[in-house]
């Protein structure tokens, strides 16, 4: 929670800069607007049996001891069926549940596995799913990095061909035929099955996606020279390479888009589709088109193809959210999420009165000093662990 307070004006300034969406005056316009962002639960309680019984013996109280008949220990009346557990739509980013689910988005998209020895003990029974989720979000994050890559070389192959015969001589015919014809049109509904099949392999390497991704880009092309192909699947592993390295700025770009989305989803719903798509950053009341805006930002990373993979998963998390939110609100999330947000509070405040603070010098500040309290903190579990696991004189 403490790192999903410290992150809200970094998730505002993308979802503004990126979409024009101001999330408050979203969420105001979902809260005026009434719908319902999900669709309603499907009931198992109907099916159910009212009593649970073993052998012939008549259930208490039904009047008949001898069970013989087996209508003489009729069931007693069904009482009411329980409330389904579903996620409360739509969310502010800064209330308690808004915190909760960036926080579990924040969780599942991390590098460090989100199962481990500290995870939260409220998410302990939700350790199999967690780990599903952040291994589908790892597979949408290599899949969002081929395809981006894949357009890129696609795109500059086809310049490269376009340009070669007015970079030549005189002599057109010899230059024609030397020219390799351009690759067949990309099938990206065909390819990303083929990338999901290979991702879910736990035996993949990075030679098996580089394979893919050749086909992908439309090599070996005809009229192309052995070495050339050579050299060009050795580049398109390279740039593999930079594009999936967690450090780098293509990882981080690839997998803060796809969280904003992800965050979209668990804060809206799926929407209905009768939005217009744009964010309001006034006082507007136009009600956000979810899976048009999940649309714009993977579209910006060359991954639109990945729309419906990321609202199925944003629905996963948002049933995982909606269980936990249903059981621990009060009891947990509340304290945890006000404690957050008043100490960020604090830190902005502090950041603002110090000399010279403003702007990212102000960002810095406050992030540090929201750091250096988590990290008192790691520091004082740690040193907990350490006398606990010490050996008894």
């Amino acid at each position: 929670l403490q790192s999903a307070a410290r992150g809200l004006p970094a998730i505002r300034q993308y979802t503004t800069s990126t979409l024009g969406l101001d999330l408050d005056a979203a969420h105001a316009a979902v809260k005026t607007a009434g719908r319902p962002r999900l669709p309603a639960p499907t009931s198992v309680s109907a099916q159910l049996p009212a009593v649970l019984r073993a052998g012939l013996r008549a259930p208490a109280g039904s009047g008949n001891s001898s069970g013989g008949s087996a209508t003489a220990g009729a069931a007693p009346p069904a009482s009411a069926p329980p409330p389904e557990v579903c996620a409360v739509l739509p969310a502010a980013a800064a209330s308690p549940r808004g915190l909760v689910r960036a926080g579990l988005i924040a969780l599942v998209s991390g590098g460090a596995a989100a199962v481990g020895p500290r995870l939260p003990e409220v998410w302990m029974l939700d350790a199999e799913r967690l780990h599903a989720a952040q291994n589908a979000f790892q597979q949408l994050v290599v899949t969002a990095a081929a395809f981006l890559l894949v357009n890129q070389v696609r795109l500059q192959n086809a310049t490269a061909l376009a340009a070669v015969p007015s970079s030549q001589g005189s002599d057109g015919d010899s230059v024609a035929s030397a020219v390799p014809l351009p690759p067949p049109p990309l099938d990206a509904a065909a390819a990303k099955r083929r990338l999901r099949v290979l991702l879910a392999d736990p035996s993949i390497n990075i030679c098996h996606l580089v394979t893919e991704l050749s086909l992908m880009v439309g090599l070996p092309g005809i009229g192309q020279p052995p070495e050339a192909v050579s050299n060009a699947e050795a580049s398109l592993k390279a740039a593999l390479r930079r594009v999936v390295d967690p450090s780098g700025p293509a990882f981080r770009s690839l997998s803060n888009g796809l969280s904003a989305a992800l965050l979209l989803h668990m804060l809206f719903g799926c929407g209905d589709g009768s939005g217009s798509g744009e964010g309001s950053s006034g006082g507007g009341s136009s009600v956000p088109d979810v899976p048009a805006l999940v649309g714009r930002i993977l579209g910006r990373l060359g991954a639109g193809i990945l729309t419906d993979d990321v609202m199925a998963l944003g629905a996963q998390l948002l049933a995982l959210a909606g269980v936990s939110e249903g059981l621990h609100l009060s009891a947990v999330y509340e304290p945890l999420a006000s404690l957050a947000l008043e100490q960020h509070a604090h830190a902005v405040a502090a950041a603002a009165a110090a000399p010279g603070g403003g702007g990212a010098t102000a960002v810095a500040a406050v992030a540090e000093a929201m750091a250096g309290a988590e990290d008192k903190e790691q520091q004082q579990a740690a040193a907990l662990a350490h006398m606990q696991a010490a050996p008894s004189p």
